[in-house]
């Protein structure tokens, strides 16, 4: 026969093969009748260097090229923020971040990196073929969770832990996993407190009742059975406790029939009972 056909197999296999510049296929494979006479082939597959050798064809033969792929290396760092995340690389462990991985092959690689306190990050990375080395930094993010602050009035101050945080409803994200003293105010309330327990990925609601501040007054009289009046509104006869009464300052008018009325400024404080 006039012609002759070469045979290609690659470790790995999947190789491109190009004879001459034509393409052939991929490895294994048996080609078309070829020319006879001196040939160029070249091979190339991803991650590995390109191999290029000479093949001869001869009429009437098959021609072999037996190929081993070398893979693409290449140094690569890997950096961390914060410090002292462990690092997987492919599955194995490197140690602690900041590592240097001498000669790793040129393609996809998965990355994982571990630290207490912080998510873990994982991720694909490609690594290219260069003279200089790979440097990979990743960033950790907190584990963190969110809060939820509710209070019946809505307008309170909200502290979380003493700090600030807003007004009511106020919604407080990007907080470490554990117990939070929460506090709400609110002009003319008792300050209300709750412990909240925060959880990585998760949402705690916490929802407070802010109760009305006030203070008593007990009027007693001699004698006894004296109209009372505060603020200008009648609230029964002596001897009275008067509850549920706002804190500051307050009228108080006491009469009793023939006799001289009594008049005068009373100071409620939120929590205590004022004697008259």
């Amino acid at each position: 026969p006039p012609t002759g056909t070469l045979s290609v197999t690659s470790e790995p296999a999947g190789a491109a093969v190009t004879l001459d510049g034509q393409k052939l296929g991929v490895t294994p494979l048996v080609s078309g009748e070829l020319k006879p006479g001196d040939h160029t082939l070249v091979a190339t597959l991803t991650g590995h260097h390109a191999i290029t050798q000479p093949v001869t064809i001869a009429r009437g033969q098959q021609a072999k090229a037996d190929l081993a792929f070398e893979l693409l290396l290449r140094d690569v760092t890997i950096a961390a923020k914060p410090d002292g995340a462990e690092v997987y690389w492919d599955g194995k462990d490197l140690g602690v971040a900041p590592v240097s991985l001498p000669k790793a092959a040129v393609g996809k690689h998965s990355v994982k990196l571990t630290l207490p306190d912080y998510d873990d990050y994982t991720s694909d990375v490609n690594v290219d073929y260069a003279d200089q080395p790979a440097a990979l930094s990743f960033e950790l993010s907190h584990l963190a969770g969110k809060l939820v602050v509710v209070t019946k009035p809505a307008g309170a101050q909200v502290l979380v832990e003493g700090q600030p945080r807003g007004l009511s409803p106020a919604a407080i994200s990007g907080l470490f996993p554990g117990d939070f003293e929460v506090s709400a105010s609110l002009a003319g309330y008792r300050v209300s407190k709750q412990t909240a327990t925060v959880k990585a990925h998760d949402t705690a609601t916490v929802e407070l009742d802010l109760v009305p501040q006030s203070g008593s007054i007990s009027v007693k009289t001699v004698p006894a059975g004296a109209s009372i009046k505060l603020d200008g509104k009648d609230r029964g006869v002596t001897p009275l406790v008067l509850d549920s009464v706002p804190p500051g300052d307050h009228t108080l008018r006491l009469e009793v029939p023939k006799l001289r009325a009594w008049e005068g400024k009373v100071t409620v404080v939120d929590g205590q009972t004022t004697d008259i």
